[in-house]
């Protein structure tokens, strides 16, 4: 099934964040296989990135060092600079039959104009590689 744009979920830890600057969650419903944890759902998405993530996600990691918090549902990782905030939650809904619902979802707030620079050329790679990394599921 093709990633779909949705809404920030209700149940996200994420959703307290809110209002930000910029939020985009990209969800899709995966069938035919054993129930996605976090776990395997953060390993898919960073541990087993396309080419092009594993490049950008290396220079990312010069630049930032990342936090993170969980639930058992949901994993969340974020970072707090001077410049801006951003968070990134990986929410695994309950298997509803054959199918689950996952849901990665983006919240970024400006702390200053040189995030928001930041931000509009990381924007496009952002949203290409999420939803690639969903298709992979």
């Amino acid at each position: 099934m093709v990633t779909e744009d949705s809404a920030v979920p209700d149940k996200s830890l994420l959703a307290q964040s809110l209002p930000a600057n910029y939020t985009d969650a990209y969800s899709k419903e995966v069938s035919g296989r054993d129930e996605i944890t976090p776990e395997e759902l953060i390993q898919a998405i960073f541990t087993r990135p396309s080419p092009l993530a594993g490049a950008l996600m290396k220079l990312r990691n010069i630049l930032v060092k990342p936090f993170g918090c969980r639930s058992d549902r949901e994993i969340v990782i974020g970072m707090n600079d001077r410049h801006l905030w951003f968070a990134v939650s990986l929410l695994c809904a309950p298997k509803n039959g054959e199918s689950q619902r996952i849901t990665v979802t983006t919240i970024v707030k400006y702390n200053r104009a040189l995030g928001k620079a930041y931000f509009f050329f990381v924007r496009p790679f952002h949203r290409l590689l999420v939803r690639r990394s969903l298709e992979k599921l």
